[in-house]
């Protein structure tokens, strides 16, 4: 179980290579949007008021849950939601233990049935999970870099292939 309340958190956990590139700007974007959320209720984020963020590992069992406040069992809990980011293969558990604490549970999807009821708790819901890009404005930004310079690829081949042809 990683816990990740802080943007140091995400940076200490990709450096020990416990977590990839596209993971860690996840992982940022949902810290970066709590923070801004908190802010525009003029509230400053403090991680034991408001929730944080939990990585779950297979190795997590019933012990670990309750380390984190829940009972033994993800199968007691009603999600605010849940939804599914195919491209990092992970679910994202949303679970609003009071008004104002908000955790964030992910997990691997071949990890699932591993963690006690959280895969009761999946296909209870399965209904209502939303397929998301965690990453969305990641990939966006990314496919626009990648046309673009596929985009200067083309120009440049095709003035090359100018130049080429004799007059």
């Amino acid at each position: 179980m990683l816990k990740i309340k802080k943007f140091e958190d995400i940076e200490e956990l990709a450096q020990e290579g416990k977590i990839d590139i596209n993971l860690k700007l996840a992982l940022s974007e949902i810290l970066r949007g709590t923070i801004v959320s908190l802010s525009n209720f003029h509230m400053d984020f403090n991680p034991e008021e408001n929730g944080y963020i939990i990585l779950l590992e297979p190795s997590d069992g019933q012990e670990e849950l309750v380390d984190i406040g829940l009972n033994d069992t993800f199968e007691d809990i009603n999600p605010e939601s849940i939804s599914y980011d195919e491209n990092l293969d992970l679910y994202l558990i949303q679970v609003l233990h009071n008004n104002e604490f908000l955790m964030f549970y992910l997990v691997e999807k071949e990890g699932i049935e591993f963690v006690p009821g959280l895969e009761n708790l999946i296909e209870d819901n399965k209904d209502s999970i939303m397929d998301t890009m965690l990453l969305k404005r990641v990939y966006e930004e990314s496919s626009k870099f990648e046309n673009t310079a596929k985009e200067m690829s083309e120009e440049q081949e095709s003035k090359d292939n100018k130049e080429d042809v004799p007059f």
